[in-house]
């Protein structure tokens, strides 16, 4: 035999008296084929996520029970018929225990868990977008590090090239001024010693014409 989960959808409008005996229709209808009831849960009342029209009605909520079992796999077309011809189910649905998917049925959670799941998902997407502006501003800021140690490092040679360009001009100032003062030094020795040496020639000259004079 295989496991089966099938899932009811009964008329809200049922109550609890007949919604019992339904299930118990059910379940007898499993047992009389040869088949064993392995769980049995009552879900609740739950809205779905589109209307449902049974007997030329429509119904916006439906009453859920979950029924787990063990049945050969040629029972299981006619006990399907069965149940689409009951007045009292809305909906229903029969798969192999490891196929169950609820999303499948259009089934609206309850508030309690929809509130979660909607908490949940906000929650997902705000860091999300935490995440994307942490690095958007990283992105950002490495180009504004960058640019601002191109711009760092332009102002220090900026400034070491001035520094370096005083330096110089004061060096070669330093060096002329040497230079000129050398020359003027220079200039200076030879014109005393020019003056010394026109000195002592007067006196000499005179001396030798006095001298050529007295020997006349």
């Amino acid at each position: 035999m295989a496991k089966y989960d099938l899932i009811v959808i009964s008329n809200p409008e049922l109550s609890k008296n007949a919604t019992k005996e339904l299930i118990e229709e059910i379940t007898s209808k499993i047992k009389n084929t040869n088949g064993q009831i392995s769980s049995h849960q009552s879900l609740g009342v739950k809205k779905f996520a589109s209307p449902v029209k049974k007997n030329g009605q429509k119904f916006l909520e439906g009453i859920y029970d979950s029924i787990s079992f063990e049945q050969e796999s040629n029972e299981i077309q006619s006990f399907t018929s069965e149940l689409r011809f009951n007045q009292s189910i809305l909906k229903f649905r029969i798969v192999h225990s490891k196929e169950f998917e609820w999303e499948k049925l259009n089934q609206v959670p309850d508030q309690e868990n929809s509130e979660a799941v909607t908490k949940d998902t906000t929650l997902n997407a705000t860091e999300k977008n935490l995440k994307e502006t942490s690095e958007a501003e990283t992105k950002d800021a490495t180009p504004n590090a960058t640019e601002k140690n191109l711009k760092e490092n332009s102002e220090a040679e900026t400034k070491d090239a001035t520094l370096n360009a005083t330096e110089k001009n004061l060096k070669e100032t330093s060096e002329a001024e040497t230079k000129d003062a050398t020359l003027n030094a220079t200039e200076k020795n030879l014109k005393e010693t020019s003056e010394a040496e026109t000195k002592d020639a007067i006196p000499n000259a005179t001396e030798k014409n006095l001298k050529e004079n007295k020997d006349e």
